[in-house]
């Protein structure tokens, strides 16, 4: 049993980490995505 719940054990922490990259990633388009908007929002205004 204890073997078991070590596998599983690393298992999360590898996820948990994969899981905040992924979090930092989108996060980070999510920048980039609203200067890219803000930036077309200039070259074309909607008024």
């Amino acid at each position: 049993m204890g073997v078991l719940a070590f596998y599983l054990t690393q298992n999360n922490k590898k996820l948990e980490i994969e899981i905040k990259e992924l979090e930092r990633t989108y996060q980070a388009l999510e920048e980039e995505f609203y200067h890219i908007s803000s930036y077309f929002d200039l070259l074309n205004p909607s008024e």
